[in-house]
């Protein structure tokens, strides 16, 4: 390695123990994309993709995000819109949607999000808010606040030009997960529900519930799909995703018929179609995931 090289590799090694890599460019990927006027997609590295719907009076953002990209996204918004952020949509409870919360409700906003995503918010939330400030005391002087704003089924925003419908259909990546459907302009945002490549944690999912909330939001006539994590995808992006849920219950699901350990599914489990599609083998946690349900250990 040349001498410049590594007084390179030294700066970025500095950088990242001082928090100070978050900055970096890599952090966005690419430019914001307007998917249709006023309606705009962000894909984010190492957190939440994000959305936002500018409407006549508002801005209505969709996912909250860590509290430390959450201003960044800021100054990207507010370079598309003068408009003022009211509403920030959490589509669940994960720290990477919903951290960041107290933050944009320091800023005047209103979070919203659905009444199962709420009740965990309101379990781990402040907890989880400490452990924040413990590694950014920037955020000190912001108290932590739960959303406000709470439908169990459906809530509409709505004006002369846009119309968001937030959409619930059950237990998938957890009991909270909400949707946006913009149906004038078919575009879908969809959280953790259907991400786009080797994203998908389990900890808190249903899988046999997940592939049920997929076959319900493949019902709604979108194109475009914003995934939680990963590039801007399209109805094929779901089929995908359902397939991973679906191939990975049939491989474990018959390798337990055969008495197989889990330590004897673990290194049989092949899935061809996942692996070309997210360019890696699942994961032992999610294969315990699933042989969780499968002999009843996940209720």
């Amino acid at each position: 390695m040349n001498p410049k090289s590594l007084l390179s590799v030294l700066a970025f090694a500095l950088l990242s123990c001082l928090g100070l890599a978050q900055d970096a460019p890599s952090l966005f990927p690419s430019e914001p994309k307007e998917l249709a006027p006023g309606v705009w997609f962000q894909q984010v590295n190492g957190s939440s993709n994000c959305g936002w719907v500018v409407f006549d009076d508002y801005v209505l953002v969709i996912d909250a995000n860590f509290s430390w990209v959450a201003p960044k996204l800021e100054e990207r918004i507010k370079k598309t819109t003068s408009k003022p952020i009211k509403y920030v949509f959490d589509t669940h409870c994960h720290g990477d949607h919903a951290e960041a919360n107290s933050w944009w409700i320091s800023r005047g906003a209103q979070v919203v999000c659905q009444e199962e995503c709420r009740a965990e918010l309101a379990k781990t939330g402040a907890q989880k808010w400490q452990e924040m400030l413990g590694k950014k005391p920037e955020f000190k002087d912001v108290e932590f606040k739960l959303p406000t704003v709470i439908f169990p089924d459906r809530k509409v925003f709505e004006d002369a030009h846009h119309r968001v419908e937030l959409l619930t259909f059950g237990w998938a990546h957890t009991k909270g997960d909400g949707f946006a459907w913009l149906p004038k302009e078919k575009i879908i945002f969809t959280g953790d529900a259907c991400v786009n490549g080797p994203f998908n944690y389990m900890g808190d999912a249903s899988t046999e519930g997940w592939i049920g909330v997929l076959n319900d939001v493949e019902k709604l006539p979108f194109a475009t799909l914003c995934p939680g994590h990963g590039p801007l995808g399209d109805r094929g992006t779901l089929v995908e995703q359902r397939a991973f849920f679906l191939d990975l219950r049939q491989a474990v699901g018959g390798l337990i018929k055969e008495g197989k350990s889990f330590a004897e599914i673990e290194k049989k489990v092949e899935l061809p179609r996942y692996e070309k599609w997210a360019g890696k083998k699942p994961s032992s946690s999610q294969i315990m995931r699933v042989h969780e349900e499968l002999t009843g250990k996940v209720k």
